[in-house]
């Protein structure tokens, strides 16, 4: 009964702001979408590998701390009564760029490196630093003070 009730109320905390999420997201994403068909249009005929699909992927990292922050603190703003404009969370994202894209890596790293072993200690890593981001962005820890909340809060 507890989860059906989170679940109902994350669905309509998601319908309800809906539109407002998306004019955080749409607006960085786009342009990165555009670029990555212009560029796989002028790859046509080559075999796709890592090294020419590098600048898509790097440019798609670059801009996942701006939107994925800008979310984050989207949310927090809701929640807290105080709601943000999407320029006020692109600029909260830029903000915390550099921890945010740091914490990425590491999380990239750890979940990456788990789902080598066999998998259940990539759900796991998951699972474990699930908070990892609130914890970098709301809190202002550092990226690998973020990890051990996260880990501990899970525990």
């Amino acid at each position: 009964m507890v989860l059906q009730a989170l679940l109902l109320d994350s669905f309509r905390f998601f319908r309800n702001h809906l539109f407002s999420i998306l004019l955080i997201i749409v607006p960085v994403v786009f342009p990165i979408e555009l670029f990555r068909d212009y560029y796989a249009e002028s790859l046509v005929g080559q075999e796709a590998n890592l090294t020419s699909e590098f600048p898509v992927l790097l440019i798609g990292l670059l801009a996942y701390p701006i939107y994925a922050g800008g979310i984050i603190f989207f949310i927090a703003s809701v929640i807290s009564g105080k709601r943000l404009n999407a320029r006020s969370c692109w600029l909260l994202g830029l903000k915390f760029w550099g921890p945010f894209l740091l914490l990425s890596l590491l999380l990239g790293v750890v979940t990456g490196l788990g789902f080598v072993l066999f998998m259940v200690p990539g759900v796991i890593a998951l699972v474990r630093f699930s908070f990892a981001e609130f914890d970098l962005l709301l809190k202002g820890k550092s990226p690998v003070d973020a990890l051990r909340l996260s880990w501990d809060a899970t525990r």
